[in-house]
C-alpha cells in the first residue's frame, strides 16, 4: 500500500496540540475523532513531539491519577520520524 492510497482514505485532516496543553484536553481530542495519536507542535506550528496512547498508559502506570497534573511536553515523545 502506497502512502498516497492511506492519505486519499484517511483524508488529510491531522489533529495537533502545543506542548503546554494539559494532558486532559489531548486525550479529549484523541477520543473524539476516534485517533490513536496527536502530533505537538511548537509556537511556530513546526512538530515538537508526538503523544499517543501507549505513551498515555504507560504514564498512567507510572504516575497514577496525577498524569492529568501534567502538560503534553512532559510526556510526548521525540525526535518524531516524518516521510
Amino acid at each position: 500500500m502506497f502512502v498516497s492510497e492511506i492519505l486519499k482514505r484517511k483524508g488529510s485532516g491531522v489533529c495537533s496540540v502545543t506542548s503546554e496543553q494539559p494532558i486532559a484536553e489531548a486525550l479529549a481530542l484523541m477520543v473524539q475523532n476516534r485517533i490513536g495519536a496527536v502530533l505537538v507542535l511548537d509556537p511556530t506550528g513546526r512538530i515538537a513531539g508526538i503523544l499517543s496512547e501507549r505513551d498515555l498508559v504507560r504514564a498512567m502506570n507510572k504516575n497514577g491519577k496525577t498524569v492529568f497534573d501534567k502538560r503534553v511536553g512532559e510526556l510526548m515523545r521525540t525526535p518524531v520520524v516524518t516521510g
